[in-house]
């Protein structure tokens, strides 16, 4: 049989390709934290949506990233196979919902498309690229990956098939809605088999230095701690360890709403020692949030209820430095303006990992109401004396300045890699771009001056980092 007889007799079944070989692609030309590797030039699974977003027919797979860390996801790269003259795709972003595709993260068109050079039976492979705007997604869970090519007429794109057979996480899945699988199927109940996807994820970790724990969505709510009326505040506090001063990148909290999201602000406070409360004056004021809706709504405890949508804002990219070894406060208000019907709030956490009567970390969550013009606790400004939590994390790295930041490795190199003063994180993201890129600020990567770049001016390095910075990233 021929392979078009084979090729249109697999579509009409299952949408799925079973290729000769099409050789190996590159994926993930950047520092990745996830990279299911090249075509195994086995099979493809459909993969294909029109302009207007409808799905011809899709592949999926998984990623799982570093727990403890909120990964600011800089782009991801995947292979997709076809026969479009002028290729083009976009990418779906899921979370993980019992090993399959869940809620939707965004949608995002490709920013570049590499032609491999590898072809076969009119089907040229590439490597698209995805810029994510530094999405940031929390680790140690799982997440999709949907990379779809976007046709005009009837051109044809294919999710390549990586691994040989063996899956990393859970296998791929599909759906063709018209071919009997509307909904996502793992990839064994197709033609293509058990398999992976070719893909990679890159992106830039930062610690998660606090975390108060998941949004509590069954907590009660109403006019009385109603954010949406001018500057009326809620606050919860962090600490960070003493001995280093702190870079915070990212804050990161749970809100519910029915009006302008993006309106919403926050401000760190330092603490009042006499209190336990944040102080009057802020350090830091951080407006223009990155909104992710949760799919979540909950009415409120009025006599006539709202119901307020729950959304994910994340404060990042953020050039917030603190000081090691004392309490801040995150405050929130919002600052839209407001009608009668607006409702904001600050969702409260429950942190499944503690006893119910133990949540509170550090101090109760409090309020600021403008006509008292003074700090309280929340409960007590409600007049219940509940003891609550906020729905609060804050993420970031240590910013340590060392004696002697000059201080040369091994090859006459210091580990203040960009020469900012500092020894920390930033070197050694700025060292590894350069060390896989091969190219430096000093001409080169070999660090240890031995004439070579290879795997020992990356040990090398590492020695010198840690022991100036005091213990990597």
């Amino acid at each position: 049989m021929s392979f078009r007889c084979v090729f249109l007799g697999l579509v009409c079944a299952f949408g799925a390709i079973a290729a000769p070989a099409f050789g190996q692609g590159l994926v993930g030309s950047c520092l990745c934290d996830w990279d299911n590797g090249a075509h195994d030039a086995l099979s493809g699974q459909l993969s294909v949506e029109t302009p207007g977003g409808e799905s011809v027919g899709a592949a999926a797979d998984d990623f799982f990233l570093l727990p403890g860390k909120l990964h600011a996801i800089e782009a991801i790269h995947a292979l997709l196979l076809t026969n479009d003259p002028e290729p083009d795709a976009v990418l779906h972003l899921y979370r993980d919902c019992n090993g399959s595709p869940g809620d939707l993260v965004g949608i995002y068109p490709a920013t570049g498309a590499l032609d491999t050079g590898i072809n076969n039976a009119a089907f040229d492979l590439y490597e698209f690229v995805f810029d994510l705007d530094g999405c940031r997604l929390v680790g140690g869970q799982f997440y999709w990956v949907s990379a779809r090519g976007v046709r005009d007429a009837h051109e044809l794109y294919y999710a390549p098939t990586s691994g040989n057979g063996q899956a990393q996480g859970a296998q791929a899945h599909f759906i063709v809605p018209e071919g009997g699988f509307p909904e996502w199927t793992k990839l064994e109940y197709s033609n293509v088999g058990k398999s992976d996807l070719a893909f990679a994820v890159c992106s830039t970790p930062c610690d998660i230095l606090f975390d108060n724990g998941h949004p509590n969505f069954t907590a009660q709510h109403g006019i009385d701690d109603n954010l949406a009326l001018p500057n009326y505040r809620a606050a919860d506090d962090f600490a960070l360890p003493n001995c280093t001063d702190w870079h915070i990148d990212t804050v990161r909290l749970c809100v519910l709403s029915n009006c302008d999201v993006s309106a919403f602000r926050i401000e760190i406070f330092d603490t009042d020692p006499s209190l336990c409360l944040p102080n009057l004056t802020p350090l830091w004021v951080l407006d223009d949030p990155k909104v992710n809706p949760l799919g979540v709504s909950v009415p409120t405890m009025e006599g006539m209820p709202q119901v307020v949508d729950a959304y994910e804002l994340q404060f990042a990219d953020l050039e917030v430095m603190l000081e090691g070894g004392l309490t801040y406060w995150v405050a929130v208000s919002h600052i839209g303006p407001a009608s009668a019907g607006d409702r904001a709030y600050v969702c409260e956490s429950f942190d499944c990992n503690k006893d119910s009567l133990c949540q509170i970390k550090i101090n109760p969550s409090a309020f600021f109401k403008p006509s008292v013009g003074a700090w309280e606790e929340m409960g007590s400004f409600l007049g219940d004396s509940v003891e609550r939590s906020l729905a609060i994390q804050v993420c970031g790295q240590r910013l340590r300045q060392v004696s002697n930041p000059d201080a040369e490795g091994p090859g006459g190199r210091p580990c203040d890699w960009n020469e900012d003063g500092f020894v920390n994180a930033q070197d050694w993201f700025d060292w590894a771009n350069d060390y896989f890129s091969a190219v430096g600020p000093r001409g080169n990567a070999d660090y240890n001056g031995d004439g070579f770049e290879n795997a020992q001016d990356w040990f090398d390095f590492v020695n010198c980092f840690e022991d100036r910075a005091g213990g990597g990233v």
